[in-house]
């Protein structure tokens, strides 16, 4: 499974805000997305926004002939907790309508994502409003999946979000990647959340795309980070300060990890 992206120019009142921008990634990665113009390039690749240049999505490029079935393959998850409905299973009903997904069961297609993103049943007669902002998030996935995606597009949904709840989240994320074969893109202004979560990045820089590049390998590159003025992680600022006191250190993206290894050397 792969999304590829060639030339793509977006225009705002005349001017143009993402300029050429090409690159190709695949559901072998979760690939992070980082810098000004982030949540526009993820609507635009849910098929929501006008734009030039092209969208294949399997090699399939992204027509208005063609653009409903690609939204279908396609599901964006904002920032903000966007619905519609009072109660969770209307919620999950009206999403289903929308997208005029036909299926014999309905309610077996609700549970299968709850259960799926691992949230109690008993929470589809719950208003929406009484969830807390975990339980939220968990929703907006659920309702993401109902449709069955290939391709999945979280913008900034961890920034309110406890360590832990981060930790819940990102194994049923990996699981959708690993077990589902679902492409992942995730977009956020946390470097250290990047630097420990996503196997790849795609960095923008004035409405350019100036990096596609595994992620250990930006983060580990300090002088890179400041030349472009980026905030470095804290897990490498650590270790690139205990390597300047030849403390014989590892780079770690799990701060336990490195725990271990302050202890192994210190």
């Amino acid at each position: 499974m792969e999304i590829s992206v060639k030339k793509l120019s977006y225009f705002y009142k005349e001017k143009k805000i993402l300029k050429n921008v090409t690159f190709t990634i695949s559901s072998t990665s979760i690939v992070g997305l980082y810098g000004k113009y982030k949540t526009l390039l993820l609507e635009i690749l849910d098929g929501t926004k006008d734009y030039q240049g092209k969208i294949f999505l399997e090699k399939e490029e992204m027509t208005e002939k063609n653009r409903h079935e690609y939204q279908r393959q396609v599901a964006f998850i904002p920032e903000e907790d966007l619905f519609y409905m009072n109660t969770v299973e209307e919620e999950m009903a009206f999403v289903i309508k929308c997208n005029h997904y036909i299926t014999k069961d309905e309610k077996s297609r609700m549970l299968d994502a709850f259960r799926l993103v691992g949230l109690s049943l008993s929470m589809l007669k719950r208003k929406i409003s009484e969830l807390s902002k975990s339980e939220k998030t968990l929703l907006k996935i659920a309702l993401a999946i109902l449709t069955n995606p290939k391709v999945i597009l979280f913008d900034d949904i961890f920034s309110y979000l406890s360590y832990a709840d981060r930790k819940r989240i990102l194994s049923l994320i990996r699981k959708l990647k690993e077990r589902r074969g679902k492409l992942i893109v995730i977009a956020s202004r946390d470097v250290d959340f990047l630097y420990e979560f996503t196997d790849e990045l795609l960095l923008l820089e004035r409405g350019k795309l100036i990096l596609q590049e595994k992620t250990n390998k930006v983060f580990k590159d300090v002088p890179f980070l400041e030349e472009h003025h980026l905030d470095i992680p804290y897990l490498i600022q650590f270790t690139s300060l205990a390597k300047a006191k030849k403390v014989r250190l590892s780079y770690h993206k799990d701060i336990l990890d490195l725990i271990k290894d302050v202890y192994k050397h210190v």
